[in-house]
């Protein structure tokens, strides 16, 4: 699994991370995390329905992405930050903030009434999605796997005409 997870490096003119000790560090990542999701719920608050819910995050990722210029924090590019005085360590953080939205897709596909396989395979395009389109600096990875998330979501729902 890719190291990188959905929280972005901080835009030009922020602070930089170069120098930070680690709890300064662990800390701006949790913000940024914390502050992805909040925008997550605040998105998928627009839609009603359970299967535009999922879909909601792949634009949500692409918004964000455009708003932080392409650019993901990597606990690789960042491999010194270490660990914090209560014992975190960023690696340990990254895997549990990919965990939550992990879950957070779950959620969302058992109330949409879909298996549990779904939501695995929207996570796999989400996280895939984020990472090729940081890489390439382009949308356009998001929105490939939005329309494979909504191909996959109309096979399930038996709309699918494919």
């Amino acid at each position: 699994m890719s190291s990188t997870t959905l929280v972005a490096e901080p835009t030009a003119g922020s602070s930089s991370w170069v120098g930070l000790g680690a709890l300064d560090t662990l800390d701006t990542v949790r913000k940024r995390h914390d502050e992805w999701m909040r925008g997550l719920l605040e998105h998928e608050a627009a839609f009603d329905d359970p299967g535009d819910r999922l879909l909601a995050v792949f634009t949500h990722l692409e918004h964000r992405l455009v708003a932080d210029g392409h650019r993901a924090w990597s606990d690789t590019a960042h491999a010194g930050a270490g660990a914090a005085a209560d014992g975190t360590d960023l690696v340990d953080l990254l895997h549990d903030q990919l965990r939550q939205v992990e879950a957070h897709v779950a959620e969302r596909c058992a109330a949409a009434a879909l298996p549990a396989h779904l939501g695995q395979a929207l996570t796999l395009l989400l996280h895939g999605a984020h990472v090729e389109a940081t890489v390439h600096r382009s949308v356009q990875p998001v929105r490939t796997a939005r329309t494979a998330a909504a191909m996959l979501l109309a096979v399930h729902e038996g709309d699918a005409l494919f």
